[in-house]
């Protein structure tokens, strides 16, 4: 029962997040994290991580766009043309169905295994109509989280060209107060 309440408690937080938070993002100055740019001596793979997803990763990955500190990502999603933002955090580390505003949740998209593979591309293509030149972002836990990384790979080989990894995640927009919103708590769910 109390874990319910604070459940609820949770929720009711988050709700009353959205109606006061700024309901656009345009204009808005977002900061970056020290975090998101800190280097852990890490050497770039162009293969998937395979298990310890919540270990310290890259600066870069080879092959993407760019990767976006939070002030690109704000600057991205007020443009006329935002990216497809998608959100790999998994069940465990999702909170309350809340993600970037305007973002996707893909609960398995980076994980390692021939069914995530075929899920992912069908997800993407889906998410896309099939346009492998428009500009898709993908983040997680932060700094300390490969599922992101992974999901950025798997974009490329499927041969999408604008692929960005949001590499400071989940913490650095929280910390900047970027907007949120909640997307239903199942695969796929957009806000």
């Amino acid at each position: 029962m109390e874990e319910a309440m604070r459940a609820m408690k949770g929720v009711l937080a988050a709700t009353l997040l959205l109606l006061f938070a700024v309901p656009a993002i345009a204009g808005l100055a977002l900061s970056n994290s020290r975090a998101e740019t800190e280097d852990f001596g890490v050497p770039p793979t162009s293969q998937l991580r395979t298990g310890d997803y919540e270990a310290a990763t890259p600066l870069t990955i080879p092959g993407i766009r760019a990767v976006i500190v939070t002030s690109q990502l704000g600057e991205m999603l007020s443009s006329s043309k935002p990216p497809l933002v998608v959100d790999v955090r998994t069940n465990t580390t999702f909170h309350f169905g809340m993600v970037v505003q305007g973002g996707h949740w893909w609960p398995e998209a980076g994980l390692y295994g021939t069914a995530y593979d075929q899920r992912f591309a069908q997800m993407l293509g889906e998410a896309t109509s099939n346009n492998r030149y428009r500009p898709v972002v993908f983040y997680c836990g932060g700094p300390h989280c490969w599922l992101s990384y992974n999901a950025a790979l798997r974009a490329l080989k499927l041969g999408y060209q604008n692929v960005y990894w949001y590499r400071g995640g989940w913490p650095a927009w929280m910390n900047a107060n970027g907007p949120i919103a909640k997307v239903p708590v199942e695969t796929g769910g957009i806000a």
